[in-house]
C-alpha cells in the first residue's frame, strides 16, 4: 500500500495539473497533456464535467487557439489548502496572438476537492504519479 502524498506534493501535483489544463501546443503534445489532465480527474465526478466545460469554452479551446495561431500561458502564484482534501487558487491565463502580442488576460479562481487512491495500478502511474484524483472543480472568473 502506498502512502498518500504529503500536502506539498499535492500542491505541486495540482499546480502541474492546472498548467497541463491550459495547453495549446502541437496536437501530439496536446493529446498527452489532456490524457494527464483527465488522468487526475475522478471518472464520473463533477470535476469531469467542469473540465469538459473548460475545453468547450471558445476562449480556451485548444483546437480554436491553434487554428487562430494563438497560445496561452498560465501564472499560478500558489495553491492554498483549507483541509487535506480541499484546495483553492487564484490564477491568471493570458492569451497571445501569433506575433506574441498579448490578446487578453483572464483572472480565474478555482476550488478543488481531491481524494487519494493507493490502489492505482502501476501502469497508470505515468499519467497520475501522485495518485490523487480531483472529484470537484469550481473554476470561474475572479469575482464571478
Amino acid at each position: 500500500i502506498l502512502d498518500p502524498p504529503n500536502l506539498q506534493q499535492r500542491k505541486v501535483a495540482l499546480t502541474r495539473w492546472f498548467q497541463d489544463l491550459y495547453i495549446t501546443t502541437d496536437e501530439l503534445s496536446q493529446k498527452h497533456l489532456i490524457d494527464r489532465v483527465y488522468g487526475m480527474v475522478a471518472s464520473g465526478s463533477a470535476a469531469e464535467g467542469a473540465v469538459d466545460n473548460i475545453y468547450r469554452n471558445p476562449q480556451f479551446d485548444p483546437r480554436e487557439l491553434r487554428k487562430n495561431h494563438q497560445h496561452l500561458t498560465i501564472t499560478i502564484p500558489g495553491i492554498d489548502s483549507t483541509t487535506d482534501t480541499d484546495f483553492k487558487t487564484d490564477y491568471i491565463v493570458r492569451r497571445y496572438n501569433r506575433d506574441n502580442s498579448l490578446d487578453v488576460t483572464f483572472k480565474r479562481h478555482a476550488t478543488l476537492k481531491v481524494v487519494f487512491d493507493s490502489s492505482v495500478d502501476t501502469g497508470s502511474l505515468w499519467v497520475n504519479p501522485s495518485r490523487i484524483f480531483i472529484t470537484e472543480l469550481n473554476d470561474e472568473p475572479q469575482g464571478g
